[in-house]
């Protein structure tokens, strides 16, 4: 059997942001959640600013529970710079739009981050699962409830080898890794276990979808990528640019070129050409 990268956008969606029950029980198996989820019902995943000029942010699921515990959920193919910076960005989001004015602040219910990383986030340590939370500096115990942020490092997990068909999370992390591989256990070790795992392979399943469907798929993953590779040509450009505006800055004024003629020539500030004295 050959199913779809669960990884994909499209597929990602499809798995957990239309099936409310396969959601709910990779959440309860990922997160470390005093109490678990009953029930959720989704959100839209744009998180719309308060003010007009601020950013619009979209995520991949968004939802809430029966606690109205609220849950963003983000799969990472491409390594993103600033994606701790974008998820706290979102969870704040969420948790300005909690209140009316007429409410206490005891009202806000916390939000739990999630994000896959098929990339590295700590290229130096072995740990692939990291739990952040807001802790006292001088008594790490006391911590502020409200939010809380985990990434999980699929590729790391991968090298380790140390799958655990008895625990629940290595068979979530096993379906984003190797779906092929957790197909064929679950068809022969846990062949009455994981009734959620084996409805989000089904999902996958190429053979339920038309050459037209799969067509479609990769079409849009395609432009997905385009696009973000014309980004990236784009970033490079620009840095070159600046590189070579800044040899251009250094060589005048070894050249003993006046700085505001510096300045004017290559259109920047006088005091960006003075770091460079």
């Amino acid at each position: 059997m050959e199913f779809l990268d669960p990884k994909r956008d499209f597929t990602f969606k499809k798995v957990f942001a239309e099936h409310p029950d396969v959601l709910l029980d990779m959440l309860n198996a990922i997160l470390p959640l005093e109490v678990p989820i009953a029930s959720l019902q989704y959100f839209p995943p744009e998180l719309l600013p308060g003010e007009e000029h601020q950013k619009v942010s979209v995520v991949d699921v968004r939802c809430i529970d029966n606690l109205n515990r609220h849950f963003i959920v983000e799969m990472q193919v491409v390594h993103r710079k600033n994606i701790q910076r974008r998820m706290l960005y979102n969870a704040s989001k969420i948790i300005t739009k909690q209140l009316y004015p007429s409410q206490d602040f005891a009202n806000i219910r916390s939000v739990y981050s999630l994000c896959f990383l098929e990339g590295t986030m700590y290229p130096k340590r072995k740990e692939w699962f990291h739990h952040f939370k807001i802790n006292h500096q001088l008594w790490p115990e006391e911590s502020m409830e409200g939010a809380e942020w985990v990434y999980v490092e699929l590729g790391k997990w991968r090298k380790l080898g140390n799958f655990n068909g008895a625990i629940k999370r290595d068979i979530w992390l096993s379906f984003l890794s190797e779906p092929e591989k957790l197909n064929h256990m679950l068809a022969t070790e846990y062949e009455n276990q994981y009734k959620e795992a084996r409805k989000a392979l089904s999902l996958i399943d190429k053979t339920k979808y038309t050459p037209e469907q799969l067509f479609a798929m990769e079409r849009n993953a395609d432009e997905l990528y385009f696009a973000w590779e014309g980004v990236m040509m784009e970033i490079e450009d620009a840095r070159k640019e600046t590189e070579n505006r800044i040899l251009a800055i250094i060589h005048d004024l070894k050249n003993g070129v006046a700085v505001n003629s510096i300045a004017e020539k290559h259109q920047v500030e006088v005091d960006y050409v003075k770091k460079f004295l």
